[in-house]
């Protein structure tokens, strides 16, 4: 997801866009019930822990929901099919999630492969990768589907321009040019979206395609090599100043956050337009946080004026250290509005052992995702035959601070049991260890129990290193250890019998 305040900075996400974290959403088929679904999701995690060298381990079935999702963006469940969706807000992409996702692209040493320099697209503002592995329908009959595998990657650049120079090149970005073409791809295009200056090209386009007030300029990279495409005939006064995005999402926790109980608020805002749009709206919140639901509720406000706009709404309560709770509304967008989805919620008091180990930190809310089907908005940037006019919108995580116990006090329960056992075992082993002799008797100079003793653990620590050393087996180790008690028995006896005499004469 971007930063915040990203939208009015950037403008809309690039599309499919993507939280902040890692999420994942899986459909599956012939399950015969949940515990099957939960199983085939277990089995997902850890495979794509394996090809993608991830850390979402933690993103079990108590993190994640139930609600289906299809195409248009509209939840439901299914018979059939169940979906599930999880989203880790705390995992971030490295340099050992792009390894394995480069080597998924068809070339792997030319082409736009030769692009993706780890160096620069960790140094960007901001940087994201994603896949989608879905079934294509050619037709709406769709009598022969086909699996379709789509890879994504989104960066955000910090643009240096001290020379004032806006001229575009892929060595100026990447750090390195675009080496060779790849053979096997049917089309490799480059893709510019013209602004209000006027640029001067390398070489003509091959296609041309407005939408609206933007211009799309398409180069076919494999009829040429050239790295320098878009260059400015003169310096220009750079201009910041972005137009107000069509859409926003914002996420507000509200309340103390040494109360227990507070609110979360999540916005929806719309700037000008001609005609009402369908959305939206659908948020999981972890077990962690509990709902107040009669608190729950949603008011949409056009040019001052309220206005009905919920068109449907369902909602799984959660249940705790099983599934989160999970909200989605339906509802109409208007020009010039804004939506507001609130409730309450009641911090809860967490086991020790399900802390993370920077407890104090707090733990994550998963940010909360609009979809919006604008039929003027499409994400095939004016070129492709392919595209939707689905928008998906992500808010920002919410961390949430829970309260945390005093850690040290298990520690310190420790030490005190162990200081009281070591003062209350110490007389008794004396009692229990010591010789006990009459008052004026000579203590022996030496003990032969003590010798004898120590002989028995000599024997037998000798016995467990030959043992381990020939690897005898049980049986032996009986045999030779019931030879040894004989003899270590034969020698007490033989040691306290002039003892026992003694002690009767007198």
């Amino acid at each position: 997801m971007y930063p915040n305040n990203s939208h009015a900075r950037w403008g809309l996400p690039p599309q499919p866009s993507a939280p902040q974290g890692a999420t994942i959403g899986a459909w599956f088929e012939g399950a015969k019930n949940e515990s099957q679904v939960d199983h085939r999701w277990h089995h997902l995690v850890n495979a794509l822990n394996g090809l993608f060298c991830t850390s979402l381990s933690s993103m079990h079935p108590i993190f994640t929901s139930s609600i289906g999702e299809n195409p248009k963006g509209i939840y439901w469940k299914s018979e059939e099919r169940s979906l599930r969706y999880g989203v880790m807000a705390e995992e971030t992409v490295c340099t050992e999630n792009l390894t394995p996702w480069r080597k998924l692209l068809p070339c792997k040493k030319s082409g736009l492969v030769t692009l993706l320099n780890p160096l620069r697209m960790y140094n960007s503002l901001y940087h994201s990768i994603g896949f989608n592995f879905f079934l294509h329908c050619d037709n709406k009959k769709c009598l022969n589907p086909t699996w379709k595998l789509s890879l994504d990657a989104t960066v955000v650049f910090d643009f240096k321009a001290t020379d004032q120079s806006l001229g575009f090149s892929f060595e100026r970005f990447f750090g390195r040019s675009m080496e060779g073409k790849c053979l096997v791809a049917d089309k490799s295009t480059f893709i510019y979206n013209d602004d209000y200056y006027t640029p001067s090209f390398e070489r003509v386009a091959n296609t041309t395609t407005k939408e609206g007030d933007r211009t799309f300029h398409a180069f076919d990279m494999k009829t040429s090599s050239n790295n320098e495409i878009v260059r400015y005939s003169s310096s220009r006064d750079i201009d910041t100043r972005l137009p107000p995005p069509s859409i926003e999402v914002d996420a507000a926790m509200l309340g103390s956050e040494a109360s227990l109980s507070g609110t979360l608020e999540y916005g929806i805002y719309r700037g000008s337009g001609q005609s009402p749009l369908s959305a939206s709206f659908f948020l999981v919140v972890p077990w962690y946080a509990q709902l107040q639901y009669a608190s729950l509720n949603m008011k949409c406000r056009s040019k001052g004026k309220e206005y009905s706009g919920v068109k449907s709404k369902y909602f799984i309560p959660s249940i705790s250290r099983k599934r989160p709770a999970s909200i989605y509304y339906e509802f109409i967008l208007r020009p010039d509005s804004k939506c507001t989805v609130s409730f309450k919620f009641t911090r809860a008091f967490m086991k020790m052992s399900e802390y993370p180990s920077d407890a104090n930190h707090g733990k994550y809310i998963p940010p909360a995702v609009v979809h919006v089907i604008d039929p003027d908005h499409s994400s095939n940037f004016g070129i492709q035959k392919e595209s939707s006019p689905l928008l998906s919108i992500f808010s920002s995580p919410l961390l949430l601070t829970l309260p945390v116990p005093d850690f040290s006090m298990p520690f310190n329960v420790e030490a005190f049991v162990c200081v009281v056992i070591s003062l209350c075992f110490s007389p008794i082993l004396e009692l229990s260890a010591y010789i006990m002799l009459p008052v004026g008797e000579v203590k022996p100079l030496t003990s032969k129990g003590k010798k004898i003793f120590r002989g028995f653990l000599y024997i037998i620590m000798g016995l467990s290193v030959y043992a381990e050393m020939n690897q005898v087996s049980p049986a032996q180790i009986m045999r030779y250890g019931r030879a040894a008690v004989k003899i270590v028995f034969n020698a007490t006896v033989e040691a306290v019998a002039p003892l026992s005499h003694q002690i009767t004469g007198q």
